[in-house]
Formats: structure tokens, C-alpha cells, sequence
């Protein structure tokens, strides 16, 4: 009997110690096995995101979560306050554990002075990237993209910049227009391959609020209308300053000189405030309303915008849903607006869209585990997962090795396949990953039209417009005046929202010369800087004239 109890007791130990090593942590950087997911102890986190209500609860976010035996608590943020909030959370010392932040240009010297004040957790060396999260690393080594230099202060990176999709065109930005070609025609005011010269552009929105060719009802139609953060710039400033493609500084004669106090940029604002005094510019703009949704419900006849084939994709659907027995194409047409100067404008924007920044108490753990999800998210088979969701339900590797969508037939859209998931609720991977292109992963949803549109318009644009190299040189630098005075760009902006909506358009030169002078004192120290610290000051190009 007593034999036994030993044999018993032995083989309890066995199975103890098996069940032990079963459940050993995986060395440091191994990413979770989905066949093993547990295998990770659980690990909690805050992390900020726009539409965030629209992420939980889906299968897509369970299995991502589950894989990687994390929870993770999305804050639901407006895109309009993404700029307020983040400030909002350093300020306070209550950044999220995962930080997305509209990282441009206009907010990077925010970012450097935080970074120096130790807000954030630095990512590692790249050495280390490419020992335990080669994916990462390639990611950082593509060709032309320099993300993870210019987030790199005082030797430290200290975000995570997410590539844009079009790196194919030189990261050309999709701001444009999209406008109503039906109701373009139905004026008999349509052009040719909707090129448009501007005096033929204004016009032509005119039309859509005087004569009302969506039937509305009187002074319900909308001319003009655009994002609250594009909002006056694309009216008439875009068309008109160096700012688009330069940013807050531009060169000017061998040296940096302010954008915002170009003679240039106050022709633009005049031209703005022309067209809102005249009722064409959409009058709710300055306060913030979203276009895609009054464009989409027909109330809009144009709209100015990031057309990316996405957005393209989501106002066409939409106004399908709306109106069954519409022409989607026609209804939203792009627009190749000459500016009044004769240039098809063009902007080079940055490399990447947004970065991820990591809390200063965030911990190794539940850095590495970040490290390990951000990893997978770029191999192929998490590529695969972003944009068709979850292998063997979404999509399955056919005979010949390729992906094969398993998405349902839409019921909208003839000859295409519809998304299972909710819209949005991919968003926390598209914004804490980066964009897919149409050559990683092309989708599914989109019918042939609407990709040969968006690819029509970008060749146009490319081979016609006018493009200034982007300047990263004096938009990332950081400098000590530079990080102090904050984004000046939407101070800009915030001064022409203010003259626009309260300023005679007589007394607005004098009143927007005022506020110039007034910020000069704050300014010429930044240009001082920009001027001896960069040792080459770009050549000023000259814009190209388009000829129909």
C-alpha cells in the first residue's frame, strides 16, 4: 500500500512539473503561437483610437486579443479633438499605455519637447528590432521611408510611424475634390475630363446653391465643403501659397521665411472669404461638421477632402444606399481644379499617417508584447488577418498559395464582395499597423470603377500637376524657440476660421496684417534658428502652368 501512495505521489509530481513547463512564459520577443495563445500571462491596456466604439465585440477584435492573451481598453476619440486630447493626456501625466497621435509636421515640435521631457517610452534600437521583431526592423529599412528617423529625438525613437499607402506615387497626398458630375451636366456646366479652372469651379458651385439641381429646396444645397482642419486653407490658399508643400516655414530668396505672412497666403484668404461671404463655401464649416455624410446624402456638390480609395469607396456606397437608382460614379466624380494662378496643385505629404507613442510607465512587459503584436501585424499572415480578417472563416490560401477571399456577395454593389465586419472596425489596425496598399492586399469590396478612378485621378495629377518636394528638413528640426512655439499652422488657421466668420472682407487685410506682426516676436527666433542651424536652404520651384 505504501509502494503505491509512492508511485501516486510521484506520478502527481510528474504531471505538476509537465503543466509547469507547459505553461512557461515564451522567451522575451516570441510572439504568441495562435495555437497556443495562453501560453502569454494576461496583459492590460489603454490605448486611444477614432471610432473606438466601433472595435469590441467583433470576432476580428476577439481572435487579435485572444492570440495575444491581451486586453485592451480602446478610448474612443473624435478625429477633430485628436490634436486637443493628446495634449490634453500629456498635460495631465495620463497618457494612454498606446498612444496614436496625428504626428505631422505642425505637431512634431509638441511631440520633441515631450519626448525631452520624458512623457514617452523610447522603441528600441534598431539592432534589437532586428534580432527579436525582424518585421519591425524591415519595415524601418524600406526604401524612402524615413518614419523612424525624424521620430528619433536626441538619439531615442520615440514613436512608431505609420506608413501611408501610396508610396508608389512618391507619397503624393489624395487631397482633392470630389464633386456631382450629374449635376454638372444637368447645368450644362460639365468640363471635359472635369478639368476646371478656377473662375469655372466657383462658378460652377454657384450654380449648385443658386440653382438647386438636387431639388433640396431653396438655400439647402451646398456649394463647398470640406473638413473643419482643411477649413479655409483649401478655398483658396492651397491654390495659392507656398504652404502647400512647404508647411509653417518656406524658403524664399535663400532663406526661411514664415509662410503664414507671404503676400501670397492673404491672396488666398481674400479669395476664402469671397466665396463665404458669397454662400458658396458651406456655411456649418467652421463649426466642424463632417462633408462625407451631408455629400452622401445629396446635399453637397462638392467637397474637398483626403480622397484615398477608401473614402472614394465609402461616400460611392453610401450614396448607392441613399439613392438605389443613382449613378454612383457620376455622383461622385474627382475634380482636376486648375488654381488661379494656372497650377494644378499637388502636395507630397509625409512618408507615414500618424504614430504610436508608448507611455513613460508603460513596463517592459507590456512593451515586448506590444513589440510582438506590432511584429505579427506585418508578416503576411497578419496582413492577411487586417484586411480580410480570420484564416479559414475570412479567407483561406487557395491550390496555388494565393489568398482567397471568402467574404459574401454584395447586395449593393453588383460583381463585388462585402465586408462582414462593421465600418470602423478595423480602425485600431489601420491606425496602430499602418496602410495596406492595393498591391500588399487588394480589397475585395472595391468595385474595378472606383479603382480605376482613384488610379486615373493620381496618374493625372502625377503627369499635369505641381508637386514641391516635401521639406522635412525644417519641419522636423528641433530646435529649442521651434519646440517652444507650438503648432503655428493651426494658430494660422484658427486666425483665418476667426476673420472669416467676423471680419469685413475690407477690413481683413489690415486686421490679418495686425495678428502678423503681433506674432512676429515669437516667430523670428524659430526663423534664426531654421536659417543657421540648416546649412542648405532649399531652392524656392516655381510652379508649373498647367495648359488644357
Amino acid at each position: 500500500m505504501r509502494e503505491q501512495c509512492v508511485r501516486f505521489l510521484c506520478l502527481l509530481l510528474c504531471l505538476l512539473l509537465a503543466a509547469l513547463v507547459g505553461c512557461a512564459q515564451p522567451a522575451s520577443g516570441e510572439a504568441a503561437q495562435p495555437d497556443a495563445p495562453m501560453r502569454l500571462p494576461a496583459v492590460s491596456y489603454t490605448a486611444n483610437v477614432e471610432k473606438g466604439e466601433s472595435v469590441p465585440g467583433t470576432a476580428l477584435w476577439e481572435s487579435f486579443q485572444q492570440r495575444f492573451n491581451v486586453t485592451i481598453e480602446l478610448i474612443p476619440m473624435a478625429f477633430n479633438d485628436r490634436h486637443d486630447m493628446v495634449r490634453l493626456w500629456v498635460s495631465s501625466n495620463n497618457v494612454p499605455d498606446l498612444m496614436w497621435m496625428d504626428l505631422d509636421e505642425s505637431m512634431f515640435a509638441e511631440y520633441a519637447n515631450w519626448a525631452l521631457h520624458g512623457m514617452f517610452s523610447a522603441y528600441p534600437a534598431l539592432d534589437d528590432l532586428e534580432r527579436r521583431w525582424p518585421n519591425i526592423a524591415d519595415y524601418f529599412n524600406e526604401k524612402d521611408f524615413v518614419g523612424d528617423e525624424l521620430m528619433t529625438i536626441d538619439g531615442k525613437q520615440y514613436a512608431y510611424p505609420c506608413r501611408r499607402e501610396n508610396p508608389e506615387f512618391n507619397y503624393m497626398s489624395s487631397m482633392g475634390w470630389m464633386y456631382r458630375r450629374d449635376w454638372a451636366k444637368q447645368l450644362g456646366l460639365y468640363r471635359e475630363n472635369d478639368v476646371y479652372t478656377w473662375e469655372e469651379w466657383v462658378e460652377l458651385n454657384r450654380a449648385f446653391v443658386e440653382k438647386d439641381p438636387g431639388g433640396n429646396g431653396a438655400g439647402r444645397t451646398i456649394g463647398m465643403g470640406t473638413e473643419l482642419y482643411y477649413f479655409p486653407s483649401a478655398m483658396g490658399v492651397y491654390q495659392t501659397s507656398a504652404e502647400y508643400g512647404y508647411g509653417a516655414y518656406s524658403p524664399k530668396d535663400g532663406r526661411y521665411v514664415w509662410t503664414a505672412a507671404r503676400e501670397e497666403t492673404l491672396q488666398g484668404l481674400l479669395i476664402a472669404k469671397r466665396l463665404y461671404d458669397d454662400g458658396i463655401i458651406w456655411q456649418d464649416n467652421p463649426l466642424g461638421q463632417a462633408p462625407d455624410n451631408a455629400y452622401a446624402a445629396g446635399l453637397m456638390g462638392s467637397e474637398f477632402n483626403q480622397f484615398t480609395l477608401a473614402r472614394i469607396y465609402a461616400i460611392r456606397k453610401s450614396l448607392k444606399e441613399n439613392f438605389p437608382d443613382l449613378d454612383e460614379n457620376e455622383a461622385g466624380a474627382l475634380a482636376k481644379v486648375i488654381g488661379p494662378d494656372g497650377t494644378i496643385w499637388c502636395k507630397q505629404s509625409q512618408c507615414y499617417y500618424g504614430a504610436v507613442l508608448m507611455a513613460a510607465d508603460i513596463g517592459r512587459e507590456k512593451m515586448e508584447r506590444w513589440l510582438d503584436m506590432l511584429d505579427w501585424m506585418l508578416t503576411e499572415e497578419g496582413v492577411a488577418f487586417r484586411a480580410y480578417g480570420i484564416e479559414g472563416k475570412d479567407w483561406q490560401y487557395g491550390a496555388d498559395g494565393e489568398i482567397q477571399c471568402l467574404w459574401p456577395e454584395s447586395k449593393v454593389l453588383r460583381g463585388v464582395q462585402v465586408d462582414p465586419y462593421p465600418d470602423g472596425s478595423r480602425i485600431f489596425f489601420q491606425r496602430y499597423a499602418g496602410a495596406i496598399s492595393q498591391q500588399e492586399a487588394p480589397s475585395y469590396a472595391y468595385p474595378q470603377q472606383y479603382i480605376e478612378d482613384a488610379d486615373e485621378y493620381f496618374h493625372f495629377l502625377r503627369d499635369n500637376g505641381f508637386m514641391r518636394t516635401f521639406d522635412y528638413e525644417s519641419s522636423y528640426l528641433s530646435a529649442e524657440h521651434k519646440n517652444s512655439v507650438g503648432n503655428v499652422t493651426a494658430q494660422a488657421m484658427e486666425e483665418m476660421t476667426r476673420l472669416i466668420t467676423t471680419a469685413t472682407a475690407e477690413e481683413l487685410p489690415a486686421l490679418w496684417q495686425q495678428w502678423i506682426d503681433q506674432m512676429e516676436p515669437r516667430i523670428e527666433p524659430v526663423l534664426d534658428e531654421l536659417n543657421t542651424m540648416i546649412q542648405q536652404v532649399p531652392t524656392e520651384e516655381e510652379p508649373r502652368v498647367y495648359v488644357r
